[in-house]
């Protein structure tokens, strides 16, 4: 049999689908599921984190240094990253992990409390502390102490 003939058997799709990178706290584990579940649906290839440290998975630093550069690859590979906050907050991993995705041009869509709330891509003439401004004050304290220390390198404030 074909190749052709076993993707038609099977359904597969004729184009690559986009993939789409889940990012956020992992206390938010079950906001992250639903949007993975949606995205897949949606017929887009999903990696996202699978160990969720917020939320009783145990790991330990030298894991959690080792995961954080594969969530990066993660991204890097994605074509787009959703991030899934409650009541708009992100902290330091997450702005990592935004300030990257912005580097590399990705799209990003922001789901808060299970809803998509906007998505914008760094062509579409926002800069990276516009977008920060669009979550809550302690996120924006958060981002701030990140400046302060150094942890956003090139950015301003």
């Amino acid at each position: 049999m074909k190749k052709v003939d076993i993707d038609k058997l099977f359904n597969v799709p004729e184009r690559k689908p986009r993939t789409i990178c889940i990012c956020g706290s992992t206390k938010f584990k079950d906001d992250m599921m639903a949007v993975a579940k949606e995205k897949t649906l949606g017929g887009f290839i999903v990696v996202m984190p699978l160990v969720f440290p917020h939320s009783g998975d145990t790991i330990t630093e030298q894991e959690k240094e080792k995961l954080d550069g594969l969530h990066l690859w993660k991204i890097k590979q994605s074509a787009y990253i959703s991030i899934v906050c409650q009541d708009f907050y992100i902290g330091r991993s997450t702005i990592r992990e935004m300030k990257f995705a912005y580097e590399y041009g990705k799209v990003i869509q922001v789901f808060n409390n299970g809803h998509f709330i906007f998505g914008l891509h760094k062509n579409a003439y926002f800069t990276f502390p516009k977008l920060i401004q669009q979550f809550n004050e302690k996120s924006q304290e958060i981002y701030k102490e990140m400046l302060a220390d150094g942890t956003l390198k090139g950015e301003t404030k």
